[in-house]
Formats: C-alpha cells, structure tokens, sequence
C-alpha cells in the first residue's frame, strides 16, 4: 500500500515539474546598463523574482501565461507577449527621447501631448470624408458625425457634459 501512494505522488510530482518553463530575462535601460530594482510580472501576477546586479532573473513559468512583464520605478511598466522563449531582453527607451515622440493635439485653446489627455479627442477632417456632400450645411454635419454634439433648430450647438443628461 505504501507502495502506491509513494508511486501516486511521484506521478504527480512528476507533470507539475514539466508543467512550467524556465525562463531567463535581462533588464536594461536606455544605456546598456543593467538594471536590479525591477518587479517582475507573470500575466499581471507579482513575482517574488530577485533581479541581480546584472540584471538578470530567472522564474519558472506556468504553461498559461501568454505575458511577462517588468516594471521600474524610473521606466514604468514594459510588457512582452510569452510563448515559451527560453529568454527575453526588456530594453527601455531613453525617457527625453519616449516624450517628445509623443504627438501634441490641438483643443482649441492650447496644445496637449496625447498622453496627457484625459478624455477621447476626435477630429472631423471635411476635405476626406467621402459622405460630407450629403450634407446642406456645417451644422447638419456636425449633428450627422459627432456624438454627443446636440444641434438645434435654430442652430445652436450644445455639448453633452459630464452633468447633463
């Protein structure tokens, strides 16, 4: 009897093992240089993974995770797709450089760069919409392709708040 429970646990013992993959990763950023003080993330899950001072880590992996990430306080978060690679090099990108790649948005009133922005910002470009001859007048336009844009009879425009329904 002793027998087979032992030979039962080495069973399952045995496919939990080869249920994960090792997986080697290297953190750098913008200069080549390795970095230690990264949290390490499997499918949005924290590790208790210790990055060492060459900034490499090593975690087993379960079969389900489809992503790994990284997070710095300096970086933020950096996140590579997984499908069962030996290893990955998460490489950051120089913070001056990520910044002034970011697009400025005109609002009307001044310029925004696109990751500050805290709500949705569409633009209707006249000249490229096909269907724009259908219509009469700019504010039949207007009530035709903007939503949450009210025109009334007497053309008044109102734009729907955050306050009014």
């Amino acid at each position: 009897m002793r027998r087979i429970i032992y030979f039962v646990i080495i069973c399952l013992t045995h496919s939990w093992v080869f249920g994960q993959n090792t997986f080697i990763g290297r953190v750098l950023d913008h200069n080549n240089n390795p970095m230690d003080q990264v949290v390490v993330f499997l499918d949005t899950i924290k590790t208790e993974v210790d990055v060492n001072h060459i900034g490499l880590f090593k975690v087993d992996v379960p079969n389900a995770v489809s992503t790994i990430s990284v997070y710095t306080e300096k970086y933020g978060v950096m996140t590579a797709s997984y499908n069962g690679e030996p290893s990955i090099t998460f490489r950051y990108l120089d913070p001056k450089t990520r910044a002034n790649n970011s697009p400025k948005i005109e609002l009307g009133y001044g310029e925004v760069k696109d990751k500050q922005l805290t709500y949705g910002v569409s633009v209707l470009d006249f000249d490229e919409d096909q269907n724009s001859s259908s219509f009469v007048n700019i504010y039949d336009y207007i009530r035709g392709r903007v939503s949450g844009v009210v025109v009334t009879g007497n053309n008044q425009i109102r734009i729907r708040g955050a306050k009014s329904f």
